[in-house]
């Protein structure tokens, strides 16, 4: 009987001893993970915040020097000039007007880079770039928009100012122009119209340069949560995630995706950054399998 006993208690301590053996390096492998897999997280949505700094940056600087450039060619003598002529035979309409296409110039290849600058003078239906004037019809075409008319475009930057037309292109891409006509003194002048074009294929230059990039999608708010510009397809389970993300700079994760949204400091836009979940969390993964392995060697 006693020797019985005996070898229930060896069996005893040593099931005991050889179920530590196993739960130790088991215990000490899913410790590991649960917090490698916190700094993991906490490391890319730093990454992920840090993109949506360098993109505030970036789009505010733009919007900085398009409210700039508008305040600079309200004040600028040929353009104020040409729009007191009544046709284009007026004395020394080609002269204005090369200053005035030398001044777009100047915003073109020194301030501008993912944006356009026009002066719409609506009294000679003409449209000036930093490369040259042409008639209001094809400055229209060359925008390409599926989605209105000319008379709907014209109609609309002709209606009032500093606000944004959205229009859409054969590649289904969501494009952008502010217009606002110019002041002079302390009237608009509604004959004058400044143009800027946002479009989204220079947007992709910055969504570029950021980290994981090429897998993101960089979308550009209002004040109403309507979407002003995008760098692709925004679908709508997308959208309410960026609105759910609230102000500040803010990031949440939901149906794949993780969305980091930040305020524009200088106009009330929300840029968002939109990335699948697997882009950012391939390292943790990777964390997760390794130490399922680990624990099925223990074993």
């Amino acid at each position: 009987m006693k020797k019985l006993i005996y070898r229930k208690s060896v069996l005893f301590l040593w099931v005991c001893a050889y179920t530590l053996m196993i739960l130790t390096p088991i215990l000490f492998n899913t410790v590991v993970f649960v917090q490698s897999q916190h700094v993991l997280e906490d490391k890319v949505m730093d990454v992920n915040q840090n993109s949506m700094e360098i993109l505030k940056r970036e789009l505010d600087d733009q919007l900085r020097n398009m409210i700039n450039a508008y305040i600079d060619l309200s004040y600028n003598s040929s353009i104020q000039k040409i729009a007191g002529m009544g046709n284009t035979e007026a004395s020394g309409y080609q002269y204005e007007m090369y200053q005035t296409v030398q001044n777009l110039r100047k915003f073109e290849d020194y301030i501008s880079e993912y944006e356009d600058y026009y002066i719409y003078f609506r009294k000679i239906g003409l449209v000036v770039s930093g490369k040259e004037p042409v008639s209001e019809q094809l400055f229209f075409s060359d925008l390409g928009a599926t989605d209105l008319t000319f008379e709907q475009w014209k109609e609309k930057v002709q209606s009032g100012g500093n606000d944004y037309l959205h229009y859409k292109t054969a590649d289904g891409m969501q494009n952008l122009l502010y217009y606002n006509p110019l002041i002079w003194g302390d009237n608009r002048d509604q004959d004058v119209i400044f143009l800027a074009k946002i479009v989204p294929q220079k947007l992709m230059q910055i969504k570029e340069s950021l980290f994981y990039g090429s897998e993101g999608l960089v979308v550009v708010l209002n004040q109403e949560n309507q979407i002003m510009t995008a760098s692709g397809e925004v679908a709508e389970a997308d959208l309410e995630l960026i609105r759910n993300a609230g102000g500040g700079a803010v990031s949440v994760i939901g149906n794949g995706k993780a969305v980091t949204a930040v305020a524009s400091s200088v106009v009330g836009w929300r840029y968002a950054y939109i990335l699948p979940d697997w882009v950012l969390f391939t390292d943790v993964s990777r964390m997760r399998a390794m130490t399922v392995i680990a624990i099925i060697l223990s074993i």
